[in-house]
C-alpha cells in the first residue's frame, strides 16, 4: 500500500510532500519531498531516501515530515516564515 500525503508550512507557497509504502515484510518505508510555488516557478527538493524502515504508517509519516521540517528549518530563509 502506498500513501501520498501533503502538509503545509509555514514558509508561503511550500509544502512538503510524504510519501509511506508498507513493505512486504509488514514494515513501512518513506520518502519525503519539499515543493516551493511561486507565480515564476515551481521548485522541488527530494530529500534524500532513508534505508530507515518503521513500524507503522504514522511513525514512517512522521519521520518525513520531520525531515523535511528540518531541512527548511536550516535552508529557508527565516524572515519569509509565517
Amino acid at each position: 500500500m502506498v500513501e501520498r500525503e501533503r502538509f503545509p508550512t509555514a514558509w508561503p507557497g511550500c509544502e512538503i510532500s510524504v510519501v509511506t509504502e508498507e513493505m512486504r515484510d509488514g514494515r513501512w518505508a518513506v520518502v519525503a519531498a519539499i515543493t516551493e510555488n511561486s507565480p515564476e516557478r515551481t521548485r522541488t527538493v527530494d530529500l534524500p531516501v532513508s534505508s530507515q524502515t518503521f513500524e507503522s504508517h504514522e511513525k514512517a509519516q512522521a519521520f518525513g515530515v520531520e525531515q523535511a521540517q528540518h531541512w527548511l528549518d536550516e535552508n529557508m530563509p527565516r524572515t519569509e516564515a509565517a
